[in-house]
């Protein structure tokens, strides 16, 4: 079989219009994770900052940490949170303290947040996020220093952030 240049002017088009979907699709869902990571960061992380913040500033006896019951534990918390008038923050979950986190082209991950008296600790936290989330709260990506760190989980699929502030 024989390729004349009008089969081969198509096929080379097509090629290009192919690579060029290809990229689009791939810029897009980067846009797009990053938009959720920062919906994340503003409408689940920022709030639970601001709630904790104000129960220690208003002295709010926070329930003893209990390493081995972490849902129990931010159950009591969202209890006094209730009994002292505080709005909670805004989960896609049951839980106020657990969100779903649903990325373009991945699968969707349960992130859990555990405040342990000193710090914010959250675990399920997909690498990319992990690492946005770095960028957001110190202004830059390193994982091993400021604000906002994170490790490799046991599972070796996910993260566990810690946020001190």
């Amino acid at each position: 079989m024989r390729i004349t240049p009008k089969i081969a002017d198509r096929g080379i088009h097509a090629a290009i219009y192919l690579v060029l979907a290809m990229v689009v699709v791939w810029v897009g869902g980067k846009a797009i994770n990053y938009a959720k990571d920062f919906g994340f960061y503003r409408d689940f992380l920022m709030p639970w900052e601001v709630g904790l913040l104000e129960m220690q500033h208003r002295s709010i006896r926070m329930p003893a940490f209990k390493r081995d019951q972490p849902m129990a534990h931010m159950e009591a918390i969202v209890n006094l949170m209730k009994m002292n008038g505080m709005p909670l923050p805004h989960s896609n979950t049951q839980h106020a303290f657990v969100y779903r986190l649903r990325r373009f082209g991945g699968e969707s991950n349960n992130i859990l947040l555990v405040f342990d008296g000193r710090r914010i600790v959250i675990y399920g936290l997909p690498g990319s996020t992990c690492q946005r989330l770095d960028r957001f709260v110190d202004g830059r990506s390193d994982m091993r220093g400021g604000d906002f760190t994170g490790r490799l989980s046991r599972d070796r699929s996910t993260f566990i952030g810690s946020w001190n502030f």
